[in-house]
């Protein structure tokens, strides 16, 4: 499980990262008491701390970044710190997303068939063209995939879980 780098950094350091964030936050109109990660709040995170020579951040930075402006908002409403902040810890989610996907391939289906000729494929043949015969009756064997386009992805919300 991949873990932020700020989990190793002191109170005091944090103290003063979440404190140039918060006024930039504020400086955008922004009330962090409130606020939801968005990619606003992701570009202000990563102008507040390149005065501090860190130009990226991780996604699982932000995070941590997030939720411990959330966890410790009195505390940031100080000037100093005057305690520990309230530091939150990881835990590994799994979650499905749905493609809508238009596939253009090739299919490969294996029949079998009784007959008492040595090639059989004429047979196969009226019986295709009577209705007879379906190919998607047979057993998937293999597919080639030529091209495609994806319409819609969804990264459905009610199935995160945590593991």
């Amino acid at each position: 499980m991949k873990k932020s780098k700020f989990e190793g950094y002191s109170d005091k350091l944090l103290f003063k990262f979440l404190k140039e964030i918060v006024t930039l936050l504020e400086d955008e109109g922004i009330n962090y008491a409130t606020m939801k990660f968005d990619d606003e709040v992701s570009v202000i995170f990563h102008d507040s701390l390149k005065k501090f020579g860190m130009d990226v951040l991780s996604y699982i930075d932000q995070d941590f970044l997030f939720v411990l402006i959330k966890r410790n908002i009195s505390i940031l409403q100080e000037d100093n710190l005057t305690s520990s902040l309230d530091r939150p810890t990881c835990s590994e989610y799994s979650f499905d997303v749905s493609a809508s996907v238009i596939l253009y391939q090739t299919e490969y289906y294996e029949h079998k068939i009784s007959s008492y000729s040595e090639n059989p494929y004429r047979i196969v043949k009226v019986m295709e063209d009577d209705g007879n015969f379906s190919y998607y009756d047979g057993k998937l064997t293999n597919t080639d995939v030529h091209d495609s386009e994806t319409n819609d992805v969804n990264i459905e919300k009610n199935t995160f879980y945590k593991i």
